[in-house]
């Protein structure tokens, strides 16, 4: 119930904000309002439509129907903030008259070109940027007796929207790596497996081999698209997945796995506290925790982590929506010290909705644990 309560607000959401851009924008349709009127409108329904037929049938179509309304999640995004930055310029001009004149001197067609400018450029870069994520290369010190380096990855999101081009260029930077360890934050899939498999989407990413395994935690995606079917699809790689379960590794460090936050609301049941999870650990080993999205950050420094591993905000993936992650989440991207633990949270390498990226680079992250100074 809560489920659909929440998708139903958001649907609400997403209809009132195309409703108030359609209001605005219908009157420079001039001649053209009933065709631009059903092309819009059309637009909107691509997005939640694709998704709904690709949980009946995968097929061209749903494809189609996903990728265009993954771009039009943005240009709506962009054209939200275009117009709600027209109405300002225009409450302005009832004060002070030279803007008002200012406003009509321009012409249709060129207040169309800038619109159209404005609107779509970022759209385009960020589309650029999201196709290209970058290597990024940190040390800890930790109680290890030699150099261990760990490659993380968070949000891939693997699915209709993931690029061919994306997934290999992420593949090449895991491999440049050459990670001792490689380890999934969480969100490796998108929704449903289903076009995954049908396409084949990121195998050869999951098909890499590090020598001390491969592990991976839950996301809230795992679960949105169904966990068992996710989590059996991942182990078919080899990839072990941790689930509120911890592992030794290589006999000198303690790897600790949580199930996502929301897992609960997706039928997943009730995860372990911090505590419940490590109650057992040995006391004498460093403890590293993945745990897909960033909170119970206080709780986490009185476990004695000395690492903690997160990603789920995407740093908001569009600007300005970064600056609503930071408001939530204590950390929406980058490091964060508490008492004798460290965090850090990617902002992911790949999308979910766009395919592309303007508040940040997509990140493959490399973490060398070298040993403590004596």
């Amino acid at each position: 119930m809560a489920f659909f309560v929440f998708f139903s607000i958001v649907l609400l959401i997403y209809g009132l904000i195309n409703y108030y851009i359609y209001r605005r924008i219908i009157p420079l349709a001039g001649d053209w309002k009933t065709t631009f009127s059903i092309l819009f409108w059309l637009l909107v329904l691509m997005y939640p439509a694709g998704r709904i037929l690709e949980k009946q049938a995968v097929s061209f179509l749903s494809d189609f129907m996903i990728w265009v309304g993954a771009f039009w999640l943005a240009i709506m995004l962009y054209a939200l903030l275009w117009v709600l930055i027209s109405d300002f310029y225009r409450l302005l001009g009832l004060l002070i008259p030279g803007l008002k004149n200012l406003s009509k001197a321009l012409s249709l067609e060129l207040k169309l070109i800038i619109s159209g400018v404005i609107v779509l450029l970022p759209v385009i870069v960020g589309y650029i940027n999201a196709n290209h994520p970058r290597l990024v290369h940190f040390e800890v010190p930790a109680r290890v007796e030699k150099k261990l380096r760990l490659t993380f990855l968070s949000d891939i999101h693997l699915g209709t929207t993931a690029s061919k081009v994306k997934i290999e260029r992420i593949k090449a930077l895991v491999e440049k790596s050459r990670p001792d360890l490689l380890i999934y934050g969480g969100d490796v899939l998108d929704e449903d497996v289903s076009p995954v498999e049908r396409k084949k989407i990121g195998y050869d990413l999951l098909s890499y081999k590090a020598p001390l395994g491969v592990y991976a935690v839950t996301g809230n995606h795992e679960y949105i698209g169904g966990a068992p079917h996710a989590v059996s699809f991942l182990k078919s790689f080899g990839i072990v997945v941790l689930q509120d379960e911890w592992v030794i590794i290589d006999s000198s460090l303690i790897i600790a796995g949580r199930k996502d936050k929301d897992g609960a609301r997706f039928g997943g049941g009730n995860r372990k506290t911090v505590h419940e999870l490590l109650s057992n650990v040995p006391s004498d080993l460093p403890v590293l925790l993945v745990d897909h999205q960033p909170f119970d950050i206080d709780e986490k420094a009185q476990a004695n982590i000395f690492l903690n591993l997160s990603g789920h905000t995407h740093h908001g993936q569009l600007w300005p929506l970064n600056l609503i992650t930071r408001a939530i989440y204590e950390q929406s991207h980058g490091w964060l010290e508490r008492g004798t633990s460290l965090y850090y949270v990617s902002c992911g390498a790949g999308t979910w909705g766009p395919p592309l990226r303007t508040s940040s680079r997509p990140e493959v992250i490399v973490i060398d644990l070298i040993p403590q100074s004596k």
